[in-house]
């Protein structure tokens, strides 16, 4: 039990980085913070997808609204920017103004329908 709430509270720190310097105003999750201190700041599919579970996560852990208000903030700018509703699946990535990359693939080796399905069942699953 000990070691469980040991965890927990490492991924609220976790979260609360992310939630301090990762988001955009639109609620999108930048990609990266490069090691040169340069900020790469399209927004790919499964970072969007991964931020919401584990936001969810963190409201489940600490009851705070902060994290519950990002995940839907960052679900809105999934289904403005991410989700293409004319073909369907997600986009790979969209730029900081929320035009997608067309060039990039929909599915392939390193896109497919994982992360936002995942991510879907996962707030299912914790939120009910």
């Amino acid at each position: 039990e000990e070691l469980i709430n040991e965890t927990r509270q490492i991924a609220l720190k976790m979260v609360d980085a992310v939630y301090s310097n990762g988001f955009d105003r639109d609620g999108g999750l930048y990609y990266e913070l490069k090691t040169d201190g340069t900020l790469d700041s399209d927004k790919h599919w499964w970072p969007q997808a991964e931020a919401m579970v584990g936001l969810v996560n963190a409201y489940g852990i600490s009851k705070d609204f902060t994290y519950l208000n990002q995940a839907i903030h960052t679900w809105q700018f999934i289904k403005e920017r991410i989700i293409d509703e004319k073909d369907g699946e997600w986009y790979f990535k969209v730029d900081k103004k929320g035009n997608p990359y067309l060039e990039e693939d929909k599915a392939g080796i390193w896109k497919c329908p994982y992360h936002n399905g995942r991510a879907c069942l996962e707030i299912l699953n914790r939120l009910g």
